[in-house]
């Protein structure tokens, strides 16, 4: 395990900020002739077809190696497998889990809560060494594997990057101002380089070169996550909307967002390893495909995307959806520090919502925190709207 706060950090900071302003005009051009989420529309840009999981809550997914099936990660540690991936197992952490990484073979799996602390299935090879019940600057968030599949990277919100296995380390954020905290991370094909992107789109190189950003350019929404496909990188808004770097653009949702707010985003392959497609996860456990990506034979085309599973909400509980724990916004009860772990089967969570250090609180969006109290509650999700209590 290497701790990459340490090293190349300012050599490599200033070449992603230089190369931010060397692209600008670039990314510009990419955004209006791919309306990748900046209010612009583009032909297909709603051409989904729709898959309802039924896993409300759910915080991360992953492609298979082959890219013709994914893996969906619940914050309870449950893992679902569609398409050629297998669930082999839940994960039992002390925390919360927020990220999977995948093997190379597809047949295993790595899941990872806030702290870093891990649990391995199937072929994933377990490590000795651990970040967990480590002092981090701040939560886990994100994870990659290899190219060979023998070690994986774990990224955090401050972008300090760890390296387990045959995982190189490169340079990393950690421990320098950001305009935005790292949401996620990608490997380069060598695999002896990676990218990290912020919530506002800006993109930070190590070792592999710099393909183009968002980091200048108004958002309507956050980046939320990133992943490699095709010959770079592929970021996505809690929107939907799409931002592609050296990858194909099929779509997005950019134009006509989801109720419920975006998660994540994987890449599809066809069978000669090309990206064909891509993937997105919405809060309510809804999976989006666009181009050739593989779904079940349930999913259907949208034009709109429908709403989330009807919850409704609650008798009494003042708007807030209805839950067998009594959370309300009429303000009875107390302020809630520590939600049951399957509480996002009921709210709709922001994809940082475990990481939170103070308490249950609405954003103006609908989606709900852990941030409240602390300063910049919901500053990605319009704002802080109102506290949630515990009842009954």
């Amino acid at each position: 395990m290497t701790d990459l706060r340490l090293g190349r950090r300012h050599t490599m900071r200033l070449r992603a900020r230089v190369a931010v302003i060397s692209v600008t005009l670039m990314a510009g051009f990419l955004s209006l002739s791919a309306a990748t989420g900046l209010g612009v529309t583009a032909a297909g840009a709603a051409t989904a077809n729709v898959y309802q999981t039924g896993l409300a809550g759910a915080t991360r997914m992953k492609a298979t190696p082959s890219g013709q099936g994914f893996f969906v990660l619940s914050p309870n540690g449950s893992v679902r497998g569609y398409g050629d991936a297998t669930a082999l197992g839940d994960a039992h952490l002390p925390h919360p889990a927020v990220a999977i990484a995948v093997t190379r073979s597809g047949h295993g799996y790595w899941v990872f809560d806030a702290n870093g602390c891990a649990a391995a299935f199937g072929d994933a090879t377990p490590f000795a060494q651990s970040v967990c019940g480590e002092h981090l600057n701040g939560p886990v968030l994100d994870a990659a594997t290899t190219p060979s599949g023998k070690g994986y990277w774990l990224v955090a919100n401050d972008g300090g990057l760890f390296t387990f296995g045959d995982a190189v380390f490169a340079g990393s954020m950690g421990g320098k101002r950001l305009n935005a905290p790292v949401v996620g991370m990608a490997p380069a094909a060598s695999g002896g380089g990676y990218w990290e992107v912020a919530a506002d789109g800006g993109v930070f190189n190590f070792a592999t070169p710099f393909l183009g950003s968002t980091g200048a350019t108004p958002l309507n929404k956050p980046v939320v996550g990133m992943v490699a496909s095709g010959g770079g990188y592929m970021m996505v808004g809690t929107d939907g909307g799409i931002f592609n770097f050296g990858n194909p653009y099929f779509g997005s949702l950019g134009d006509n967002p989801p109720p419920s707010p975006v998660v994540a985003t994987a890449p599809s392959f066809d069978s000669s390893g090309r990206a064909n497609g891509y993937w997105m996860l919405d809060g309510s456990g809804a999976v989006y495909g666009f181009g050739a990506a593989w779904l079940p034979a349930g999913a259907v085309p949208v034009g709109t995307p429908p709403p989330p599973p009807p919850s409704g909400g609650g008798s009494g509980l003042c708007g807030a959806p209805a839950n067998p724990y009594g959370f309300n916004y009429c303000g009875r009860g107390g302020l809630i520090y520590s939600p049951p772990t399957d509480i996002c089967n009921y709210f709709a969570c922001i994809g940082n919502f475990w990481n939170g250090t103070g308490y249950m609180v609405e954003c103006a969006d609908g989606m709900v925190s852990m941030s409240g109290g602390r300063q910049g509650a919901c500053s990605y999700h319009e704002g802080e709207l109102q506290p949630v209590y515990s009842g009954p």
